[in-house]
């Protein structure tokens, strides 16, 4: 398929052939002017970023996407649709459906999750869970009886093995933990932190059930990992720095590339699951991941511009090995974004009186 830049590229040199008088101007200087406005537009249209788009058109089996997570030990993306859970490779998609696997029972998925092992779990509609093993899934608990529309029995499921089983004995209160609207942050192999509805709850082996952390922010919009410490933000777009073994918190400045201070808007969504060294913030059709400095100051680091619009993400992940990111959408698939590899060599700053070849 013809990109938008060569279609532009086209069009440009036809509408200043159009705009020349053939019968006035001689040919040498004619081309010259063409090649000039060609170079000109073709480098106006040159973006430093690849933005790929996935539907059902072109491999998806539904564009309602549940969630992604990318395997660090075969590099494939899982990606949990309605209509199946999909392996991707970077060029091929293989759907995993309810024909193929009965136990994701409709198909439709509700989550898929990596805990701090790496190992990578997909859960359907009907409640079974499913493990990803290499390139293929298979049955790893089987919860018609007991979580079929009753997923709180998962929430401790990105955290360990270990809480997991503990969550799936004694399941947290599905009215305040709904896998829906609570995000949980590992500590360690033995404790967690889940956010829900603006509070934040501690979960461990020692409780039976999620305890409310005193002393912390107020209103909090996200809570993730930075290198091995918790953050989290509010919803006036304040980071802190949060301790919840002790109660305390403190807030912490963000800064950009140059230094300055940078400012998280009301509006803008964040996206952290496990594996991932910070948070990436879509803001401004750019995306950024968060970086520590020390655990006092945080800097921003932009990975891509031209993000889409108009376009609710529900999903996010940035792979830093590959400097990629991956954005999932409620009803527009999801997008694979990546530097251009066209990069040019020109100095950032450079003599204009010195001989150069650019």
């Amino acid at each position: 398929m013809m990109s938008c830049i060569h279609w532009f590229f086209i069009k440009s040199v036809n509408l200043y052939w159009d705009l020349l008088n053939l019968s006035m101007i001689k040919t040498p200087v004619k081309f010259f002017i063409i090649f000039c406005c060609i170079v000109t537009f073709y480098f106006k249209g040159y973006t430093r970023y690849q933005i790929k788009h996935f539907t059902t058109e072109n491999g998806l089996p539904s564009n309602g996407i549940k969630g992604l997570q990318w395997d660090d030990s075969t590099g494939f993306l899982w990606i949990a649709t309605e209509a199946g859970l999909v392996r991707y490779n970077g060029m091929h998609f293989k759907t995993f459906d309810a024909t193929s696997n009965p136990d994701l029972g409709t198909g439709r998925l509700i989550f898929v999750l990596k805990n701090t092992e790496g190992k990578i779990f997909a859960g359907g509609e009907t409640g079974n869970l499913l493990k990803v093993v290499e390139n293929k899934i298979v049955t790893y608990h089987t919860g018609e009886n007991t979580a079929q529309y009753n997923y709180n029995y998962y929430n401790a499921l990105t955290a360990s093995d270990t809480l997991f089983k503990q969550c799936l004995k004694t399941p947290w209160p599905e009215n305040k933990f709904s896998i829906h609207i609570t995000f949980v942050v590992p500590i360690t192999d033995t404790a967690c932190v889940a956010l829900s509805l603006g509070q934040l709850y501690y979960y461990s082996v020692t409780t039976t059930q999620p305890v409310p952390v005193t002393n912390m922010p107020a209103n909090i919009k996200n809570v993730f990992k930075i290198g091995n410490q918790l953050y989290c933000v509010n919803t006036k777009g304040a980071l802190f720095l949060i301790n919840v073994y002790q109660g305390k918190y403190e807030e912490v400045n963000i800064t950009d590339d140059d230094g300055k201070l940078f400012k998280v808007k009301e509006n803008s969504t964040f996206f952290w699951q496990v594996g991932m060294e910070g948070p990436l913030l879509l803001q401004d059709e750019k995306a950024w991941v968060m970086e520590q400095t020390n655990s006092r100051l945080i800097k921003m680091k932009l990975v891509a511009s031209g993000i889409p619009a108009n376009t609710f993400f529900n999903y996010g992940l940035y792979n830093k090995q590959n400097d990629c990111i991956f954005l999932g959408s409620a009803s527009k698939g999801f997008y694979f974004i990546r530097k251009n590899p066209l990069q040019s060599k020109q100095p950032a700053l450079f003599d204009i009186n010195e001989k150069n070849s650019f």
